[in-house]
């Protein structure tokens, strides 16, 4: 081994915090994408995958307590922007908080790794048993390349569920409601099209 040393045009040190956090969002979602694909290639479907994503990141959420929908959404807008997502528009209420994200995850990383965006759905399905604890109901619609995202309180419950149970809209006795704008280009949900 020699000791000259190798000299590196603009090397891990010189990376700013931005070009640092672009480099995260993308290894999130290609680490997603690539998730996805081998649970695909191994016949195993997502549904089971998402709800034991959602409880292993609900353990970091703290004690289950009644949330608004406004906060959880809020909250989850966060993460979601942390993974690079875009947030198109929001409406933030008490009872309903609604969300509509841009195209996720990237087209182009989608299209990189040879996986279709919308295998990658499942994911969405996670934050349900966050929410189920809390008091709410999450739901998701897919809307052309966006994503609407719903967060409503469940009926007659100050604080429901334990860790595992899901506001899906396939295990909640109200169907989903997307807002007009979301409703336009077929509906996806939290249980449609699922995988296993």
């Amino acid at each position: 081994m020699s000791d000259d040393a190798f000299e590196i045009e603009h090397g891990h040190a010189e990376y700013e915090a931005a070009e640092l956090l672009e480099q995260a969002q993308a290894n999130a979602q290609a680490l997603l994408l690539g998730t996805v694909a081998f649970l695909r290639d191994q016949g195993i479907g997502g549904g089971a995958w998402a709800a034991a994503l959602g409880e292993s990141f609900g353990k970091g959420w703290g004690e289950p307590r009644p949330w608004e929908a406004a906060e959880f959404l809020d909250a989850m807008l966060t993460n979601y922007r942390a993974l690079g997502a875009e947030v198109l528009a929001v409406r933030l209420g008490a009872e309903l908080a609604e969300a509509t994200l841009g195209p996720f995850p990237d087209p182009d990383l989608c299209a990189l790794v040879g996986v279709a965006p919308g295998l990658a759905d499942a994911f969405h399905d996670a934050p349900a048993a966050i929410a189920a604890p809390r008091g709410l109901l999450w739901r998701w619609v897919r809307d052309g390349a966006d994503m609407h995202l719903l967060v409503e309180r469940a009926e007659g419950s100050h604080l429901i569920g334990s860790a595992g149970a899901s506001g899906s809209a396939a295990e909640s006795p109200h169907p989903p409601t997307p807002s007009p704008a979301a409703a336009g280009e077929g509906e996806r949900n939290a249980s449609a099209g699922r995988e296993g």
